[in-house]
């Protein structure tokens, strides 16, 4: 890639992430810190084939800080949005100002303000794009990082019985793996996304009844959650069996 492709691309991820963290103070906004964390994921994956050390590395190695600093955040951002969702007012107001208070300090840490710091405006020359030689190996060291990623998933997937949550991080790895490395097999690409989709859903509603066992407001959705999630279950079964034909 050009520096001046990088420096397009790195300019309109920056304009993206100012307009969803203008929006992250607004309560009623769902989607700001979503549309953040996708901005941080896509820098990273445009980061990744330069070098691990000067500004590349430095900018690559806050937006993941940041992006770790969100997962709780964005979390409990999905269990507000359910709970408004079913009706549950009280309880979806008594986190609403925490949400609030969260989001004021993500925007106040130290983190978003060292990635803002660190990532260029005007100029990238310290950002310049791999030279051919790098590009032949970052070529065979992606194709050789998607080939471990398939195998990993594979040898999850063929498991008796195997966690569904290591699986999600592998479908993860995976799927990301190939999106930067280019020319997905579109049908691999929509069973991955679709596995990805549903063992997400699964994920929050595990994470929801472990809540649920030590916040008192929430244990009147136990037993839904319990019949939700067995029925995500259920529906994983056949995207796996689909996953495994065209891995």
């Amino acid at each position: 890639m050009s520096a001046d492709r990088l420096q397009s691309h790195l300019g309109s991820l920056r304009a993206l992430l100012v307009a969803a963290l203008q929006r992250l103070g607004d309560p009623a906004d769902t989607e700001s810190l979503h549309e953040m964390r996708v901005v941080l994921r896509r820098l990273r994956m445009l980061l990744r084939p330069l070098a691990r050390s000067g500004q590349p590395g430095l900018l690559r190695d806050v937006a993941a800080g940041v992006f770790r600093q969100t997962n709780s955040l964005r979390d409990d951002e999905v269990l507000l949005e359910e709970l408004v969702r079913n009706g549950m007012h009280a309880a979806a107001a008594a986190r609403q100002a925490q949400q609030v208070r969260d989001r004021q300090a993500l925007m106040d840490s130290p983190g978003l303000g060292g990635l803002m710091a660190a990532w260029p405006v005007d100029g990238v020359a310290c950002l310049s794009g791999p030279s051919r030689r790098q590009r032949r190996g970052l070529k065979q060291k992606m194709r050789r990082e998607s080939v471990k990623a398939r195998r990993k998933l594979r040898r999850q997937l063929r498991r008796p019985a195997p966690a569904l949550h290591a699986v999600r991080l592998a479908i993860k790895r995976l799927r990301y793996r190939l999106l930067a490395k280019g020319h997905v097999s579109p049908s691999l690409l929509v069973q991955l996304e679709l596995g990805q989709e549903v063992l997400g859903q699964w994920h929050d509603h595990d994470a929801w009844l472990r809540r649920a066992a030590t916040e008192p407001d929430l244990q009147g959705c136990i037993e839904r959650w319990q019949h939700e999630k067995a029925v995500l279950q259920a529906r994983w079964l056949p995207l796996r069996d689909g996953l495994l034909l065209v891995l």
